[in-house]
């Protein structure tokens, strides 16, 4: 089974449809900050065994920080850090589009 096959699988269940809309529509429709708060209050990395990011500072980061902040984020969805047997497939699926629509915020700055 490729990682494709189960993808679309994951992807083709309800929930994770909705989840995937509501990501994919705050991340065109707000700003880079603002993505991020909503990102770490309502999906906050679950395999992250430390996380620091204080939403305040996310709130009033200037463009070079909010840069740092990006790339930060990142790293902490990223889909390579997610252990599938660990967390479910879903959420690894989930992870990889979170680090998508990171990316495009961070590229914006570039």
């Amino acid at each position: 089974i490729t990682f494709e096959i189960v993808m679309e699988a994951v992807v083709s269940t309800q929930s994770t449809g909705d989840k995937l809309n509501v990501l994919q529509e705050k991340s065109s429709s707000t700003s880079a900050q603002d993505f991020m708060v909503w990102l770490y209050k309502t999906h906050p990395p679950q395999h992250v065994k430390r996380f620091d990011v204080n939403l305040k500072d996310v709130k009033s980061a200037t463009a070079d920080q909010c840069k740092k902040l990006l790339a930060k984020a990142i790293v902490f969805y990223h889909p390579d850090k997610v252990d599938a047997k660990v967390f479910s497939m879903e959420y690894k699926v989930f992870c990889e589009e979170i680090t998508k629509c990171l990316t495009s915020k961070y590229e914006c700055f570039k």
